[in-house]
């Protein structure tokens, strides 16, 4: 009878830890979801922004306050892009423990003979 009930137990404590897994990396999904999507997107557009000020400036077209103006636009823009790489710089370490996560769980799965 004993063994029964803490096969049981076994099984519920399986269960709960599989689902803190689950929600772990969830959580990590809803960190790392943005950063790939939103961020890299702004600093592609960013980058495009930028060879766009260089083309006009090594063009020869505009006056000296229009190329002035452009290099200030292209100093903004590289100070943006150093915050967005700023912000991605935790994007490999976020993947990194969303990979582990993923391996224990299915460790766990495969422990407890649960297939998906």
């Amino acid at each position: 009878m004993l063994s029964s009930r803490s096969n049981t137990l076994s099984i519920r404590s399986a269960d709960g830890a599989i689902f803190d897994l689950e929600q772990q990396i969830n959580l990590l999904d809803s960190k790392i979801s943005p950063l790939r999507n939103t961020v890299q997107k702004k600093l592609d557009k960013i980058e495009d922004e930028i060879a766009n000020c260089n083309f006009l400036i090594d063009s020869g077209i505009g006056s000296k306050s229009d190329k002035a103006g452009l290099r200030k636009t292209k100093r903004q823009l590289r100070q943006r892009r150093i915050k967005l790489w700023d912000e991605l710089k935790d994007l490999p370490a976020l993947e990194e423990e969303r990979r582990e996560l993923v391996r224990e769980l299915d460790a766990m799965r495969r422990r407890h003979g649960i297939l998906l």
